[in-house]
């Protein structure tokens, strides 16, 4: 839940209809040992400066670049259940 909204993905999305999903760690802790055996987790991982640019470049109205980024490092806080990292920001 964020601000008032609920967030996440129903068990037909997850099977059935996606096949790409952009999640937290927190997110990622819910799928099951049996669905992880078949998916491929990417972090990437690119430097704070890129990131504020490109959040300021998004303009989003409804957030600010500083809770985002304070959030970030919290929720990726020793984050190391990826299978590929990506820390090049021309990936």
């Amino acid at each position: 839940k964020f601000n008032g909204w609920y967030y996440g993905t129903t068990n037909k999305q997850f099977h059935e209809t996606c096949n790409l999903f952009i999640m937290t760690p927190a997110g990622i802790k819910h799928i099951t040992p049996v669905d992880r055996k078949k998916c491929t987790i990417i972090y990437l991982d690119i430097a704070d400066t890129t990131r504020c640019a490109r959040l300021s470049e998004r303009g989003d109205q409804n957030d600010t670049i500083e809770r985002r980024m304070y959030a970030d490092d919290i929720d990726f806080k020793d984050f190391n259940t990826y299978d590929i990292i990506v820390n090049n920001s021309n990936f």
